[in-house]
Parts: structure tokens; sequence; C-alpha cells
């Protein structure tokens, strides 16, 4: 997740709309994608100022003041060419466990899912799952398989395990668990295709 320290001047940018000396004179409108944004800036001594928050929250990131200091984490991971943002997250269409999304002829699933301990290490096994039916496919490589958090964090799965039970796999279909680290407390779990860098849908483990 990327973080910004910025001045703690913008934080201020909403009290001062609300102060005496800014008078409607200087009020400036926002446009956020076009469309007219409930707020606006404030044109100062030659400096424009806006409301930080706003936008910012608008555009899918998070903002927080700490230590004088004012963090917009944007919510984005990037790993091997593929960038997710929260927004982009927010977007995707949401399944159930063992529900399939289907691209390109292929349909695609996350099957299941169950935990293990070794030591004080807590593991997550993702069973996954494409198939075409009866039609012979090229699957690709393996996968990306990312995250979101509960609290928002998305971030991308990179060091794994992975087993395959050659029963359960063809010319149309191929299974496989991935093992891995728990991140934390997962909302999502979101499928990349190999044949793509754009992730196709988000599994809740709910």
């Amino acid at each position: 997740m990327k973080k910004l320290a910025l001045p703690l001047t913008l934080l201020l940018a909403g009290a001062l709309l609300t102060t005496p000396a800014v008078t409607a004179m200087n009020r400036l409108p926002i446009f956020l994608n076009g469309e007219k944004a409930p707020v606006e800036g404030v044109l100062i001594e030659g400096t424009t100022y806006v409301p930080l928050r706003y936008l910012s929250e608008a555009m899918g990131a998070k903002v927080d003041y700490r230590d004088g200091q004012v963090f917009v984490e944007t919510g984005g991971s990037t790993v091997d060419g593929v960038t997710l943002t929260a927004e982009q997250v927010k977007n995707l269409p949401t399944k159930r466990l063992s529900e399939k999304i289907a691209k390109d002829k292929i349909e695609y699933a996350i099957t299941g899912i169950s935990y293990s301990t070794r030591g004080a290490t807590r593991y997550v096994n993702l069973q996954l799952m494409e198939a075409t039916g009866s039609i012979d496919a090229n699957f690709g490589t393996i996968p990306t398989i990312a995250y979101q958090l509960a609290d928002g964090k998305i971030g991308i799965i990179k060091d794994f395990n992975l087993t395959a039970d050659k029963d359960l796999n063809s010319k149309s279909r191929r299974t496989f668990t991935l093992e891995f680290e728990s991140p934390g407390q997962v909302q999502y779990y979101i499928y990349i295709p190999s044949n793509g860098d754009t992730p196709i849908g988000k599994w809740s483990i709910y």
C-alpha cells in the first residue's frame, strides 16, 4: 500500500472553508471526473486549497492524521505488472465460494478455503478451479491471487506452495490449492487469470 505524507496545511483546507476571511469571491467549484462535487476549494494569495479528505476518499484512498502529518493511503498494490486499487476492487463482481465467473470461455472459481497452523504461524489453503466444460484449453500459467483485508488494505499473494490432484485435472479442467501464510483478516480474495493482468472478481470468505 502506497503511503504519502503531506503537509499539515492540506488537512486544514476544510477548516479554511468556514473561516470568516474566506469570502464567496475566492471559493472555487470542484469537478471530479466531470461531475461537480458537493464541496468547494478556495484560492488564498495565489494558492489553491482543496478538501483533501473528500477528494482522496472519493478516489478510493484513505486519509489519516498522525503526529502532525497527513497520510494518504491509496489502497493500491503492485506486483509483476498487476496493480489493484481500492476503487477497482470495490467495483468487481462479488461471489461466494464455489460460485463461478466466466471469461473468454473459461469458468473461474475459488471453491474452498481451510486453515492450518504450524508453530505460531497460521496458513491459508485456498482451492481454485478453472474449467471449460468439454473444450480443451490452454489455461496458461498459475493465476495471481490478491486479497483485501477488513481494514481495506490490498495485497497480492507472492509466496505460496502449490499442490494439484491429477485425478481432478484434465485438458478442460484444472484445480489446485495454494498454501500461504495468512495475511490477516481477509474480507475478499481477488482472482486475476493467467492470461491477463485484470481481476475478474472477488470471492467472499464469509
